[in-house]
């Protein structure tokens, strides 16, 4: 700077570390960490697509159309033998399970009730469901007969 009034003089930093190289590993090291973040604050909006299918009670529910043990999964419902839900919230839990609340209806009843069930994927051909206190790990059906 000089004593004319002249504007002062900025001179690059020493370092190689100018601002664009500062932006930019400031980026680098943030971007992975966006997933995470946005997957901790948001819900999905439908079951994943490895929980769709149907899934049997027991190996013979796959097999057997007279074996009403099998549950069939959709984005946004469940369908069992003698009940069906259509969800309109999804919240994923603290150990990955999601816990899917929606109307549920069982089969005769005119009504329609408030209803939540619990899934959590074991495996890629294992699914927990619980519901009412009762939890069960149903198998993946290779063949997808009818549920009811």
């Amino acid at each position: 700077m000089t004593g004319s009034g002249d504007a002062p003089v900025v001179q690059p930093p020493d370092h190689p570390l100018t601002m664009p190289r500062l932006i930019a590993r400031l980026l680098a090291a943030a971007l992975p960490l966006a997933p995470l973040a946005a997957t901790a604050q948001q819900s999905p909006n439908a079951l994943p697509p490895a929980m769709h299918g149907t899934w049997g009670y027991e190996p013979r529910s796959c097999t057997d159309e007279t074996d009403d043990g099998r549950v069939k999964v959709e984005p946004r419902a469940v369908e069992f033998f003698a009940a069906a839900c259509r969800f309109t919230r999804i919240r994923t839990g603290p150990d990955n399970a999601l816990t899917a609340s929606g109307r549920c209806r069982g089969e005769g009843e005119t009504g329609v009730d408030q209803g939540a069930i619990r899934f959590r994927q074991v495996s890629r051909d294992r699914l927990e469901i619980s519901l009412q206190g009762s939890t069960h790990v149903y198998q993946r059906c290779e063949r997808a007969l009818p549920v009811r």
